[in-house]
């Protein structure tokens, strides 16, 4: 792998997190590579993947539990 495609690689972080899906997919795709560099990044989407995913669904159970709707009155009635 090229020094400028390790550097240039971060965008592959953000895109596990924002979408978890994408991450563990990635991931999996990776950590079947034999190169120990693809593999390590391939952990890393699978954990960040599973972060995202985490986050997420406390998100879901704070708005349900504390109804926290009454804070975003600007998405509607």
């Amino acid at each position: 792998m090229s020094p400028r495609a390790s550097r240039n690689g971060w965008w592959v972080y953000v895109a596990a997190f924002v979408f978890p899906f994408f991450g563990l997919a990635y991931g999996v795709l990776q950590t079947a590579q034999p190169e120990p560099e693809p593999r390590r990044r391939g952990k890393t989407c699978i954990i960040l993947g599973m972060l995202s995913s985490i986050v997420i669904c406390l998100g879901a159970v704070f708005y349900i539990v504390y109804n926290v709707k009454e804070g975003f009155t600007f998405l509607g009635p």
